[in-house]
Parts: C-alpha cells; sequence; structure tokens
C-alpha cells in the first residue's frame, strides 16, 4: 500500500497533469504512472495529442537515465526520426570534460493493454502497468545535479515542451547555477579538467572526442589504436550500441579470451537491453565451433591430447633444438603461433616468412626445415591419426570453411585485443565481417599490451584500413602516479603506428586523472602471501574492485588458496563475467585483458640488469608487456610484489 508521502506526491501529479489541456484519460494514466516519486522530471510535448509523427510525445529525465515517451498501438514508422530527434535535444550537452551520449536515450513505446508490440532492442515496450517497472529496470545513477541541469538546459530550449510543474518553480529561469554547456562553448580549461567519475559512468557520458568517433562512419575496414586505458574499448562498444538501437542486424564483438567477452556483454546489454537475441559476445574459438557445429564439421576439441602429442614429440626431437632453445614451450608456440597460427602449410612458405616477433632467435633455413620435419609434421600426423583436433586446426578449419561457403555477414564485428589473434584469426575475422574492402570490421589494439608469442603485420592478413580509423591518446583510466609507474616499463609495441604516423605509446598519453597510489614491495619468495594479504586489507577499496594478477596459472592458483585460507573471499577471472561480486579477482594476466579495477595487486620477479639476447629477449620483452598490461588493469591504487630468490 501507498504511505502518506506517496499518495500526496501521487495527488500533486495529478493537479500538475490537470493544468495542461487536451490531456486526454490514456495520456493522464501513464504520465501518472510515470513521475511516481520525486526526481523524476517529465517534459510533455505542447502539441499532444496530435504531436507531429517524428517527435517524441514526452520526455521523462530520472536518476535510470533519459526516456523518449511515444504513444503507439504499432511500431511507429517514423522510428528513426523520434531518435533522432530525442537525440538532438540532449546532444551536445557536457559536464566539465564529459558529453551526454545522447544515443543512450531509451524509446519507450507506451501501448494499449490490448497492443502485442514485441520489442527488438530498438525500443522498450510499456503497458500503464509496467512503465514504472521499465524505467527503474535500466542502471543509470545519473546524480540529482546531473538531472536537474539537464531538465533545467532542454526545457530552455526545446520549447515544443513543457515541464510538468510538481514542484512550481523547482526550474525557474531565477536559477544562476550554471546550466549545461553547449558544446562550442567549452573552453581550454573545461577540457582539461580532472575526469572525476565512478567506472560505469561511461555508459552514459563520454568525452566529445569519443562520441566522435562513436558515430563516425566507415566505408570498410576501420582500426582504434591507442595506449591502455584510451577508451578503445568503450568507444567500439558504443558504436554497436548506437548500431543496435538503429538497426536490426546482426553484430559480433570478438576477441581472443573468453573473459573479455563475457563481461563486455555484461556491460553491453547495459547500454543496449533487448538486443541480445543478434548481438553476440563469444571468443573467436568458441564462434568457431558453433559455426562448424552448425556445418556439421564440428571438430574433436582435445587441448589435454594435443599437449600430450608435443610432449611425445618434443622428447624425440629435443636433441635437435635444444642448443638454440631448451624451453620446449618456445617450439611449441612456434607451431600454434607461427606456422599454424599463420595458416602454412608448405615448408618453402614457412622457409621464406618474416617470424614477426620471434626474431630474438633467427632460424636459418635448414633450422626451419628441422622444425617441420622433426616437430611440426610429427605433431599433426599424430593428431591427425588420433582425430584430435587443436585451438589453431578450430580456426584454420572454420577459415577454410567460410572461404569455401560464406556465412551471412554481420552488420558490424568488432574484434577487441587484436594484436592477441594469430593471422588466421584476424582472417576469419575479416571473413565473418563478409570479407572485402568494404566489410564492416573493427579492428582494436595496442602493440604495447600483446601479451602472446609471435605477431602479423596487416598487410599479411591482406586487409586494408586506407585511413579509416584513428588513434586514442587521452589515458581516462589510470591515475597520474599509476600511469607514470606503467609508462617507464620499456614494452616493445608489435602492431606497429596507424597511417603512417609515429607509434603512440602509453607514455606519450594525456593523462586525466590525477593522483594514484603505487606500492613496492620486496621479499623472499615464502613470504608472498603475508604481503599480499596485508595490501588486500590496508589498501582501502573494497574487495569487489580489487583483482591480483598473475604471469602464470600457476601462481595464481597459489595465490587464490592463500586468500581462502584467510577467509578472503575470491572469484577467478576465468567464470568472471563482469557482474559486481564482493570477492577479489584472481587470474593471469592474460584472462584480465581489457578489464578494470579499482586496485591491482601484481607479484613479479625483478627485471634482468644484464642486456639479452636470443630467446631471452623475446621472452623479457613478452614479460614487460605482460606487467605493463597488469599495472595498467588499476585505477587508483597498484601494488607491486617483487619476489627473491
Amino acid at each position: 500500500m501507498l504511505g502518506d508521502a506517496s499518495r500526496h506526491w501521487q495527488t500533486r501529479v495529478a493537479d500538475a497533469l490537470a493544468r495542461i489541456p487536451c490531456l486526454t484519460s490514456d495520456h493522464k494514466n501513464f504520465f501518472g504512472a510515470a513521475p511516481l516519486e520525486p526526481g523524476r522530471h517529465l517534459l510533455v510535448h505542447r502539441g499532444l495529442p496530435n504531436t507531429p509523427r517524428d517527435q517524441p510525445d514526452a520526455l521523462l529525465v530520472c536518476r535510470t537515465g533519459i526516456f523518449a515517451l511515444v504513444f503507439a498501438s504499432t511500431v511507429p514508422p517514423e522510428l528513426n526520426r523520434i531518435r533522432h530527434r530525442a537525440e538532438t535535444l540532449f546532444g551536445n550537452l557536457l559536464f566539465g570534460r564529459s558529453q551526454y551520449a545522447a544515443h543512450d536515450v531509451q524509446i519507450v513505446l507506451m501501448t494499449p493493454d490490448r497492443s502485442s508490440i514485441r520489442t527488438d532492442g530498438r525500443f522498450a515496450v510499456a503497458k500503464v502497468a509496467q512503465l514504472d517497472h521499465t524505467i527503474q529496470g535500466r542502471r543509470r545513477e545519473f546524480r540529482r545535479e546531473q538531472i536537474e541541469r539537464i531538465v533545467r538546459t532542454v526545457a530552455g530550449k526545446a520549447g515544443e515542451y513543457q515541464l510538468l510543474e510538481v514542484d512550481a518553480g523547482s526550474y525557474s529561469n531565477d536559477d544562476t547555477e550554471e546550466a549545461l554547456f553547449e558544446r562550442s562553448n567549452v573552453n581550454a580549461l573545461q577540457r582539461d579538467a580532472a575526469l572525476q567519475r565512478p567506472f560505469h559512468e561511461w555508459m552514459v557520458f563520454l568525452d566529445p572526442d569519443q562520441l566522435d568517433l562513436v558515430s563516425r562512419n566507415y566505408s570498410g575496414p576501420a582500426r582504434f589504436a591507442g595506449p591502455a586505458g584510451t577508451g578503445k574499448t568503450v568507444i567500439a562498444l558504443h558504436r554497436m550500441a548506437r548500431h543496435a538501437k538503429r538497426s536490426t542486424g546482426r553484430l559480433l564483438y570478438t576477441t581472443f579470451v573468453a573473459t573479455l567477452a563475457a563481461c563486455q556483454e555484461t556491460h553491453f546489454h547495459q547500454l543496449a537491453p533487448g538486443t541480445a537475441d543478434r548481438v553476440k559476445f563469444a571468443s573467436l574459438h568458441s564462434w568457431a565451433m558453433r559455426f562448424l557445429e552448425e556445418r556439421a564439421l564440428r571438430p574433436d576439441l582435445d587441448p589435454m591430447s594435443a599437449d600430450r602429442v608435443f610432449r611425445d614429440v618434443w622428447d624425440s626431437a629435443r636433441g635437435s633444438f635444444e642448443a638454440i632453445e631448451p624451453h620446449d614451450s618456445y617450439w611449441r608456440e612456434e607451431i600454434d603461433r607461427v606456422i599454424k597460427g599463420r595458416g602454412i602449410d608448405d615448408l618453402d612458405v614457412y622457409q621464406r616468412i618474416d617470424r614477426t616477433g620471434r626474431n630474438g632467435v633467427l632460424l636459418d633455413a635448414d633450422q626451419r626445415r628441422a622444425v617441420w620435419e622433426k616437430l611440426y609434421t610429427p605433431y599433426v600426423l599424430d593428431m591427425r591419426e588420433l582425430r584430435k583436433s587443436d585451438y589453431s586446426d578450430v580456426i584454420s578449419i572454420a577459415l577454410a570453411e567460410i572461404r569455401n561457403e560464406p556465412a551471412d555477414p554481420y552488420d558490424m564485428v568488432v574484434v577487441d585485443e587484436v594484436q592477441d589473434m594469430t593471422l588466421a584469426g584476424l582472417q576469419l575475422a575479416h571473413a565473418i565481417a563478409g570479407g572485402g574492402g568494404s566489410s564492416s570490421l573493427l579492428l582494436l589494439g595496442d602493440g604495447q599490451q600483446q601479451v602472446y608469442a609471435g605477431g602479423w603485420r596487416l598487410a599479411d592478413a591482406g586487409i586494408s584500413l586506407r585511413g579509416r580509423g584513428a588513434v586514442m591518446r587521452v589515458n581516462y583510466r589510470n591515475r597520474q602516479r599509476i600511469w607514470a609507474h606503467a609508462a617507464q616499463i620499456d614494452a616493445v609495441n608489435s602492431l606497429g603506428g596507424f597511417d603512417n604516423e609515429p607509434v603512440v605509446l602509453l607514455r606519450d598519453a594525456e593523462v586525466t586523472l590525477p593522483d594514484g597510489e603505487v606500492v613496492r614491495w620486496h621479499g623472499p619468495n615464502h613470504y608472498l602471501e603475508a604481503g599480499l594479504v596485508d595490501a588486500i586489507r590496508t589498501c582501502g577499496k573494497r574487495l569487489s574492485d580489487i583483482a591480483v594478477l598473475t604471469r602464470t596459472r600457476k601462481m595464481a592458483e597459489r595465490l587464490a588458496g592463500a586468500l581462502e585460507a584467510v577467509g578472503i573471499p575470491i572469484c577467478l577471472l576465468e567464470s568472471y563475467d563482469g557482474t559486481s561480486c564482493d570477492a577479489v579477482k584472481v587470474g593471469t594476466v592474460h584472462r584480465a585483458k581489457g578489464l578494470d579495477f579499482a586496485a591491482v595487486l601484481h607479484p613479479t620477479e625483478a627485471s634482468p640488469t644484464e642486456p639479452l639476447t636470443g630467446h631471452d629477449r623475446d621472452r623479457a620483452e613478452l614479460a614487460a608487456r605482460q606487467q605493463l598490461v597488469a599495472i595498467t588493469r588499476a585505477r587508483d591504487y597498484v601494488w607491486i610484489g617483487i619476489r627473491e630468490h
């Protein structure tokens, strides 16, 4: 039952609606259901009941977002024009450096009880009894001052709408507080103001330069490049959301690691609810497996058998390779990331290629022949005899199949952390988008953040960007001290520049957030757990905002067990999907790619002080990039645990 305060508020709403002429009983019922609580502000079109067909009947601004309300019994053919008008009203409005992402406006079709309209992600549908639930269901957290400034500004410039004056005078012209700035009036001081906002406000407010990239159109494959924290993924998700709200086509977000895809799916469906049936988030391997299953070609993926087969092959051939490089992992990577990863099935091709990212160990023609004949060929034959496949096989089989019989292309394909894809994986993503020079493929990447061995060049994949894309230079994630520490790491950019521009490294970025804390811990390996626990308990961050990131799975398992032993709840990154939980996230740097945390704790080892050669140099460069990735996951606090043996 409603309390006295709620009944009193409803009475005031009804009185305010009664002062607006020409409202029918249906109008009053819906509008009465919309502002059921203080803090919701309704602007009603003065033309009702004859609102122009390309304009919303009303606008609602409240804590959970901005809504364009439309009376309809069927989907209006002018839906895109209605959205354009709503976005025009709320676009170009800034809070300091942050601009409201106008495509976040949610269109709600207010329908009669007998209507059977089904939502498709471009709009929500609500009957009178459902409207309040629809409004409360969005995960937005507008602050009171933001709401009031938005309402005051839009009410002042949109003369065709009148504010429902429940609290008379709340937004009078005598209010001296400065309203939202039109973009043209923002000066340099405002643009340089520090960005102070919660993690997920990027769902609603973006830098104006980011919004330009959200709405920019490309005629073919494009690339967003830039160092860590510059908003590449954020812009891509907004591009996807904007497109999903304007069409009914299919979209795909894919990446190398499943954790990132799962987390971004959680965030995206808050940006564009109702699109789950046509906007897919999946690692490239999982997409390929589903695709092959649909084609009745599903391979028997068996990573454990692959490991066992390679160990047997290595044991038989190690004498030919240990003098060059004694670590068997190096030669496994040579098969997975170079030969299979590039789709090479001919020795002559392997002997001619530039082994990008693997030049610490220079293999001559005879050595490559030995790799081919003593490692690669026996491994492939033994796996074939077992009728088993490895991860590289999944990509190559899917690529061959889609080239033989193309699938219906997606309206948009986003490839995140592209620097960690193999060349064959990149070619598959391009084929999924339709291939060719006009495919809607968006690549996101930064060569300083490559955490897997090997590499490639875009030219190797047959993809031409032709000036399509942009380089980001503003770091929105890391506070000053954290950025400064990470920028000192000598992490080689493995992906190269963009459009003949110089490579933009992390140290070249502009930082928006001040302060930050970096703690360095040195101690014996067996004291690592104690140092880690103390840091978690004293860093001042909630457990849900803390991550422990390691270079190896073995170390992650060790530290996860140590935290559980002292009663600190954990969530393994392997099962994390971006949903908030009161537990410390624990996992490898590889699993943390693209994620954000308030605090990161990263155990590591002291860097070598002597010049390195051969594979040691490759390994050290890879370790440096992994450390950079770990540290730049943090916004406020970093703990670096340097183990001494």
